[in-house]
């Protein structure tokens, strides 16, 4: 994760920072959660089941950090604009623990929804795990980074 504001106002380092204190956690809920959703998403795409995705899975096929890194980090972005957490001076309370759990649990919710709602959010990220650091997965890094970008906009309207 890189430590910096993705919008206007986005500015408090602390809550950037318990955010990357959880990035490898919050990396396994986009791997985890997207494969667990990955035949369903197939089904509803009406798309065929790639066999390299079964043996890559079941391998537990280590994931480079650097592939899922821009969509982990709007994804963050997304959070901190919609969190309670912009106005610190009111919840200057909350603890960095609370902040990393409120995070996560609030990752893990939406990108479970993916499946139903943006299965092919659920093909893309499953894209980049098994093709990562070659020509398709950088393409699939791209059009996920587009992608979320699109359907969670951070410019205000």
């Amino acid at each position: 994760m890189i430590i910096a504001g993705k919008f206007n106002g986005d500015n408090w380092l602390e809550l950037q920072r318990a955010q990357h204190q959880v990035y490898g956690e919050a990396l396994n809920i986009l791997r985890y959660e997207n494969e667990k959703s990955y035949k369903a998403a197939t089904f509803i795409l009406m798309v065929d089941e790639d066999p390299i995705y079964d043996s890559i899975f079941s391998l537990r096929h280590p994931i480079d950090h650097r592939t899922m890194q821009d969509a982990h980090d709007h994804m963050a972005a997304v959070w901190r604009k919609k969190n309670r957490y912009l106005q610190p001076d009111l919840f200057i309370e909350a603890t960095v623990e609370d902040m990393a759990k409120d995070w996560l649990e609030w990752l893990r919710k939406e990108v479970s929804m993916w499946s139903r709602d943006c299965p092919w959010l659920v093909r893309m990220v499953c894209l980049i795990i098994v093709q990562q650091n070659v020509k398709r997965g950088y393409e699939a890094e791209e059009a996920l980074q587009l992608e979320l970008e699109r359907l969670y906009p951070l410019a205000d309207a």
